[in-house]
């Protein structure tokens, strides 16, 4: 949704950071790799994750926080929720990583409860409309 406000480098870096914590919890899902593929569309760009350097989201979570602002960062965290959420198993390996980039950026639990709870919102007419059309 709003990956396109990001520089070229960032969007590589929330690709990397987005892959990272989709495989963390072992179950990189077909919802996730599908999303995945939204964002490399949406950005304009393709992606291989076998070319992540830092494979370690705490090494990826301190790059962004050095090559974003605070907006940009709201960005990466908004974005990677979505990312989370969408197979409905927002697992504790996603959580701790979400929490620690949320630490290291400087923003509050409120935002994150924030951006949960409109993106559910959102997943939850995105399939209101799917009934009511298919």
């Amino acid at each position: 949704m709003y990956l396109s406000n990001l520089n070229e480098k960032q969007k590589y870096l929330f690709l990397e950071f987005a892959y990272c914590l989709a495989v963390s919890d072992g179950n990189y899902s077909v919802e996730e790799q599908n999303l995945m593929n939204a964002y490399c569309n949406e950005m304009l760009i393709t992606f291989d994750s076998t070319k992540i350097i830092d494979k370690l989201p705490e090494k990826i979570i301190e790059k962004i926080n050095l090559e974003c602002n605070e907006h940009e960062k709201k960005i990466f965290i908004f974005e990677a929720l979505g990312l989370v959420l969408s197979d409905l198993d927002y697992t504790e390996s996603e959580k701790q990583i979400i929490n620690s980039a949320l630490m290291k950026f400087g923003l509050k639990d409120e935002f994150r409860n924030e951006c949960e709870n409109i993106i559910r919102e959102y997943m939850h007419l995105q399939n209101r409309l799917n009934s009511l059309i298919f």
